[in-house]
């Protein structure tokens, strides 16, 4: 059985705040599809997760956000979480981070308010709530890139994603 993702590293920024279920659910998809997901983080060790409003668990992370090099990854999914309580300076390393995987022609996939992380032309409109069609979409994109990447060819419409 051919996995989309086989082998691929994929990043997925999160703060506190982040949604346990979606990120869950989002780790998941990528997981199936043979992704090899790293939890990338403004906080050290781990991050406060919410559950329906309500707080969640401590979600443990495996790389602090400054620290992670864009070129290690094949894409990058922006979770997020309380993006409006990251540091000026941190907020500024997490643009960084992200405007290395847009040269680079990267996909990135953003939910909710993780989308104000990432500006410009590399991110496109989803359909808003439903996490399962968004990962549909953005495993098909980043599958999409790589192919387009061993063809040598790149799809201008295979960058990014973004649903709020």
């Amino acid at each position: 059985m051919d996995l989309a993702l086989s082998g691929m590293n994929v990043a997925i920024f999160v703060t506190n705040g982040v949604e346990q279920q979606a990120l869950a659910e989002c780790r998941k998809a990528l997981e199936v599809e043979g992704a090899l997901p790293r939890l990338i983080s403004d906080k050290p060790e781990s991050v406060a997760s919410m559950d329906q409003g309500k707080p969640g668990s401590d979600i443990a992370t495996d790389l602090l956000l400054n620290k992670a090099d864009a070129k290690a990854f094949d894409a990058l999914l922006l979770l997020g979480g309380d993006v409006n309580g990251i540091t000026q300076a941190d907020r500024e390393e997490a643009a960084r981070f992200v405007q290395n995987f847009s040269q680079d022609g990267k996909t990135i996939g953003a939910v909710g308010e993780a989308a104000q992380l990432a500006s410009g032309g590399n991110l496109v409109s989803g359909e808003a709530g439903d996490i399962d069609a968004f990962m549909r979409r953005f495993i098909e994109a980043v599958s999409a890139r790589m192919q387009e990447n061993l063809r040598g060819k790149p799809d201008e419409n295979a960058v990014g994603i973004a649903s709020s």
